[in-house]
């Protein structure tokens, strides 16, 4: 069924909640799992379902309007907004334009508005949004030969956070302000002599994680990295557990979330970058560093390298547990995520080089 719709459509998109968009001569809608068209191709854009719901453009550019719809291409909303983002927590937040200025409102399912009188508002992550007083500056971008282009938004004032009915539920206090994780924690940064401050508070407001770090990302696997500013000025990075703890040092010149078991961090010496898998307590999983690392894999393979006797770089692939996927024999290897719609999921590929012969790979399944 998926080669017949690539073979009919221009672009075809993975499957979300049984439908797929596509895209014909610049014309987008929605088909079914059998390819069936189930919303007809009649928008200029058109994003994914989430939870029941997809927001769909008319127009281009300046003249481009959002609205809300359901599964049977019902509009829930009219088109009326210049941005309407996916639903979360059962709303979508919203917002048209007057000139620079912008005015923000929360959709729900219903297609029911709630305005609201807060100056930005960000999207909803486990049932809080952040929203700030004071003045969001907009700044048109502009790039030849593109036709949307992100506005470049400055925004000065307080931060704080609000519920799905538009509630204020944690005051306007914070300088910067991140979404809620799972763990009830959000970054949040609070403005120090010289930089802004993070560290994490709670669903109450409180800030359970002093805001003693220069930035800080969100845990995973419950643990977060943040970073420090050492002597010199330079950057120092480590990891905290949910309760603050350190539990690996700042002392690395880079590092990785834990998006898996294992994660990497990186140690410039001499201009160059080598790195060290560690698992969450710090522990150093393989014997040898690595250079030139690539660990974007989708399944949390790398591509790095190793520097043999003869002092040049030989290429391979680790898994996430440091077993070898491909052997550290090649002259140049890249991975990549790519869509395979015969198979309807995410393949993982790599592409390799050595004397001067390519080889392609399928390492979706070599990861463990």
């Amino acid at each position: 069924m998926l080669r017949r719709l690539n073979a009919k459509y221009d672009r075809v998109m993975p499957f979300d909640e049984g439908l797929a968009v596509v895209s014909e001569n610049g014309r987008y809608g929605y088909v079914d799992t059998l390819g069936k068209v189930v919303v007809p191709l009649i928008y200029d854009e058109a994003a994914s379902f989430r939870n029941g719901r997809a927001t769909v453009s008319k127009g281009k550019a300046e003249a481009c309007k959002q609205a809300m719809i359901d599964r049977s291409g019902r509009e829930i909303t009219p088109f009326a907004w210049d941005h309407l983002g996916s639903v979360a927590d059962g709303v979508a937040v919203a917002w048209t334009r007057k000139g620079t200025v912008r005015s923000y409102a929360l959709v729900d399912t219903l297609g029911r508005v709630t305005p609201l009188e807060y100056a930005v508002c960000g999207d909803f992550s486990n049932g809080y949004a952040s929203v700030g007083v004071g003045v969001l500056t907009v700044e048109k971008v502009v790039q030849p030969g593109m036709s949307r282009i992100p506005d470049k938004l400055t925004f000065t004032g307080k931060y704080g956070y609000i519920t799905t009915d538009g509630k204020l539920a944690i005051p306007v206090q914070f300088d910067e302000a991140g979404k809620f994780g799972d763990d009830g924690l959000a970054p949040v940064g609070m403005q120090g002599k010289y930089y802004v401050k993070w560290g994490f508070a709670d669903r109450e407001g409180k800030i359970v994680i002093p805001c003693n770090y220069y930035s800080v990302n969100a845990f995973e696997r419950e643990r977060a990295v943040v970073a420090k500013v050492i002597a010199g000025g330079k950057l120092a990075y480590g990891y905290i557990g949910p309760d603050g703890r350190e539990v690996i040092p700042c002392v690395y010149d880079e590092a990785s979330s834990f998006k898996f078991k294992n994660t990497w961090v990186g140690t410039e010496q001499e201009g160059e970058m080598s790195y060290q898998l560690i698992d969450a307590e710090g522990k150093v999983i393989l014997p040898y560093s690595v250079l030139n690392l690539q660990d974007g894999g989708k399944f949390g393979q790398a591509a790095c390298a190793v520097r043999g006797d003869d002092g040049r770089l030989r290429y391979g692939i680790l898994a996430n547990n440091g077993r070898s996927i491909l052997p550290f024999e090649y002259d140049e290897i890249t991975i990549f995520s790519e869509w395979d719609a015969a198979g309807n999921r995410w393949k993982e590929a790599g592409m390799a080089t050595k004397d001067g012969t390519q080889y392609s790979f399928d390492i979706s399944k070599r990861s463990e």
